[in-house]
């Protein structure tokens, strides 16, 4: 049986018809149609061209329009109002409820009521004649109607289905969405949107409002657009039966072994009958299952032989088609598993904090706690039994240690979380200032800061403005902010870093520089080095640059620091003791800084002198009284020094200490500089003892330098004759004269005292060693002839 077509009348050729205005901005098409405005309106159509009408004109009534046009538009307006009307009041047959989205559903003949907005949003509609091509629809629908684009929206037109007898009236206003392929003819109480490439097989018909084409739109007269035309009283005693149709699937449930479980499904139609199925097999009612022909499954208890994803139900009715359900699931429950546990917190005085947990499991619940306390919403506790637990503002009593979340299910054993921490943060505070660089251009450089406090963030600035990653710079939100490389124009004295944290107040650190780097320049040479055998030599450079750092060398060998060798890498290479084996004529030090190029010092050399050896004599044993004579072995251009354990004596050569005495005995030390070398010290030792009185003469009438006699010395005081013994030396310890017996008696020319050979003897200083033969100790003494 048919349903009343609405009444076209003498508006049936227009394509689209509007209250207040048409408007397009693309290339859209009208095709085999007209396009009118209401009377009254003047100059509200735009965009035409570029849009264009195919086999059709354009109508608009205006006191420039062609005579008989205005009179049509006002009879096409009010047949629109008529047309309208009758759509929203038609009743018979009873309309069909819909709501919400229409997506996805398969809909046959009828009327179908919204009392709120319509959508077809989730797939696509289809309208089923189900071989009937006189089949009519009309959607009555009380606000806004919208088709959303993308993955679905279409008008699906199926079993012999016809555009022209699909009417929507639409309370408020209807948008087409982007590339939705409609249907039907849209009658609007307000206005009418086509959005970017979408199309239509009907109408556009506004009562009060606008036609906006979007973009490019097809508008196509739709086949058999010459409608029979009904009045609704014909049929106002008709009682049409209804095919069944599902207006809401059933949906997939998850239940734990031993629980019960219900499917339930929503349909419309005529004395509907239900029979729920697994696959294609008929359930009954008896022992776990209850509701198997009604329009609500239910099993209890659940047991693991009833898990399956095809249930289903058939619903059926006094008319045909049968409507099928979809398949759903019946899945075996979870108890709540803990996947991410929620973590600790730090927060200010004042601020916000949120605790999370991540569980998996069926039907989830949440409670969270204090300890063992239950959490409610209210005062500055929010999302006690969601996931997420929030405190605003947090303050001193909220500081704890054992806040957790008691997460329950459709199955046991509920899950607990860990017990975690809300602590209180900490402001930042810089630990280490950024320091003043120096760079290179071309190389990079980078500042570093130190900093403690909660969840930190940073902001590297030059001076107020802030850095930004990007070309040179990187790391302007870290600790460290690298430049690489360095340019000319990043030379700066007011580096900075603004440190913030959860806390106020923010850290911002000192200013600090960037200087360009000089490369390494020597200013003054190392300059070559003598010294003795075993004493220290020094090698020293002095240069300007950044950074400096320095290798010693021995030509091109790095010399290390050990054993007689330090500071190789200083300014200063230092080398003690000193000795033979470093003499080199290469000496050089490699200078090297943050900039290039490095530097080499000149070649400079180490000469090692030898030590002089120092050698003496002594007239020891001394008389008391008598005059010590201190005699060193004489070395060109040497200097002497003499000293004894009462300190320093003399620089001569042959130092006298006259008058001795019994303190001037021991031991009497020589040193001798030679080029500037120093020798080991030579020690001699000075004893002192009692001497006879012993006396020189020259006999009367004898001369010291006579031709003929040799020269004659008599000593005097001289006891125990014939038992003693005399004995001379030089001051070399040459022995010159002996007598044994000597006679100290003067008689004439008949016995001399001392004759001393038969030359004459040479000025200078002798020592006797006097024995008496009396058992008594030697004597020993000085002689001095100066002729």
């Amino acid at each position: 049986v048919g349903l009343p077509p609405v009444d076209l009348t003498s508006y049936g050729n227009f394509a689209i018809l509007a209250g207040t205005g048409i408007s397009s901005t693309g290339f859209s098409e009208i095709h085999d149609m007209d396009v009118g405005l209401s009377p009254g309106v003047r100059t509200s159509i735009t965009g035409f061209p570029p849009a264009t009408v195919v086999n059709g004109a354009i109508y608009a009534s205006d006191d420039i329009a062609p005579p008989g046009v205005a009179a049509m538009l006002i009879q096409a307006k009010q047949e629109l109002t008529d047309a309208y009307l009758f759509a929203e009041g038609a009743t018979a047959p009873a309309p069909a409820t819909v709501a919400g989205d229409q997506g996805g559903l398969t809909l046959a003949p009828g009327i179908y009521k919204s009392t709120s907005t319509l959508l077809i949003q989730s797939g696509d509609l289809t309208l089923d004649a189900q071989g009937d091509i006189n089949a009519f629809w009309i959607f009555q629908i009380a606000s806004d109607f919208t088709t959303v684009g993308g993955a679905g929206g279409n008008v699906i037109l199926a079993g012999g289905a016809q555009a022209n007898n699909v009417t929507w009236q639409v309370g408020s206003s209807a948008t087409i969405g982007n590339g939705t392929s409609f249907a039907g003819n849209i009658l609007a109480l307000t206005s009418i949107t086509m959005n970017t490439g979408s199309s239509i097989d009907g109408r556009l018909l506004a009562r009060n409002g606008a036609v906006v084409l979007s973009g490019t739109n097809i508008i196509n007269r739709p086949a058999d657009s010459i409608p029979v035309i009904v009045t609704q009283s014909i049929y106002a005693s008709l009682d049409l039966g209804e095919a069944p149709i599902i207006t809401v699937q059933p949906t997939d449930q998850s239940a734990c072994v031993g629980s019960p479980v219900s499917f339930t499904v929503t349909a419309t139609g005529t004395d509907l009958t239900y029979q729920w199925r697994i696959g294609l097999v008929d359930l009954i009612d008896a022992g776990t299952i209850s509701g198997a022909t009604t329009n609500t499954l239910t099993i209890n208890p659940v047991s693991l032989t009833d898990i399956a994803n095809n249930y289903n139900v058939v619903v059926s009715g006094t008319c045909l088609p049968d409507a099928i359900s979809n398949d759903v699931s019946l899945d075996l429950g979870e108890a709540p598993i803990i996947t991410v546990q929620p973590t600790d917190q730090s927060a200010c005085v004042g601020s916000p904090v949120s605790f999370t947990v991540t569980a998996t499991g069926t039907d989830l619940t949440y409670q969270w706690r204090l300890g063992l306390v239950d959490l409610v919403d209210g005062g500055t506790i929010s999302g006690a039994t969601t996931n997420t637990l929030t405190i605003d503002p947090v303050s001193l009593t909220d500081i704890a240690n054992n806040y957790n979340v008691v997460v329950s299910g459709t199955c046991l054993p509920d899950a607990i979380s860990n017990d975690v921490s809300l602590d209180l943060g900490e402001a930042p505070m810089i630990t280490v200032q950024p320091t003043d660089q120096s760079a290179c251009v071309g190389s990079p450089v980078s500042f570093n800061v130190t900093a403690t406090g909660t969840d930190l963030t940073y902001q590297w600035r030059l001076g107020l403005v802030d850095l930004v990653d990007g070309g040179t710079i990187s790391g302007a939100t870290t600790n460290t902010l690298t430049i690489d490389p360095v340019s000319l124009t990043d030379i700066a004295l007011d580096y900075n870093v603004v440190v913030s944290g959860t806390c106020l107040p923010d850290a911002i650190s000192n200013n600090v520089s960037l200087d360009l780097g000089e490369a390494p320049i020597i200013t003054v040479q190392p300059k070559n080095q003598v010294a003795c055998d075993g004493a220290s030599a020094t090698f020293t450079v002095t240069a300007t640059g950044t950074n400096l750092t320095y290798q010693w060398r021995i030509g091109t060998v790095n010399l290390s620091n050990g054993q007689n060798i330090s500071g190789v890498n200083t300014s200063s290479l230092i080398i003690d003791p000193a000795t033979f084996a470093d003499e080199s004529d290469n000496y050089n030090v490699v200078i090297s800084g943050l900039c290039l190029p490095n530097v080499t010092s000149i070649n400079t050399s180490l000469v090692i002198d030898s030590l002089p050896i120092a050698m003496a004599t002594t007239n020891s044993p001394v008389c008391l009284g008598s005059s010590i004579i201190l005699s060193a072995k004489e070395l060109d251009d040497a200097l002497y020094e003499w000293s004894n354990n009462t300190g320093y004596l003399s620089t001569n050569q042959i130092s006298e200490i006259p008058n001795a005495e019994a303190s001037d005995a021991g031991t009497y030390t020589l040193v001798v500089t030679q080029k500037g070398c120093t020798s080991e010290p030579y020690n001699v030792y000075i004893t002192l003892q009692e001497c006879i009185d012993i006396e020189l003469k020259i006999p009367e009438g004898f001369s010291p330098n006579g031709d003929n006699i040799n020269d004659l010395f008599v000593i005097t005081g001289i006891s125990n004759y014939p038992n003693n013994t005399i004995v001379i030396f030089n001051r070399w310890g040459n022995k010159v004269f002996e007598a044994s017996p000597y006679s100290n008696d003067w008689d004439g020319h008949a016995q001399f005292g001392l004759r001393l050979g038969d030359d004459e003897l040479p000025i200078g200083t002798y020592f006797y060693v006097l024995d008496l033969g009396d058992g008594s100790d030697e004597y020993k003494g000085t002689i001095y002839l100066n002729r």
